[in-house]
């Protein structure tokens, strides 16, 4: 029984939305301004981000995890510590 009022439950939004098919498709939401060009290739040139290894993680080297590249070449990053 649903008291009125109430929207719908979170069983009754999960029916109405679409599944995923196979891989998520990543994309990246950052702006590509001068400044945060500039902020990724500093990062990679310092040698802060790299790529999860075979069984998945990322070595303590790295603060920035390389997940994907841009169209416009420089990769896609992501901060994983701190």
């Amino acid at each position: 029984m649903t008291k009125p009022g109430r929207g719908p439950t979170a069983t009754d939004s999960d029916q109405t939305k679409p599944r995923p098919s196979g891989v998520e498709q990543q994309t990246d939401v950052a702006p590509r301004d001068a400044a945060t060009q500039s902020f990724i290739r500093g990062v990679i040139e310092r040698g802060e981000a790299g790529h999860y290894d075979a069984d998945g993680k990322l070595p303590l080297r790295y603060k920035y995890a390389i997940t994907g590249t841009h169209p416009d070449g420089l990769p896609i990053i992501k901060r994983v510590r701190t």
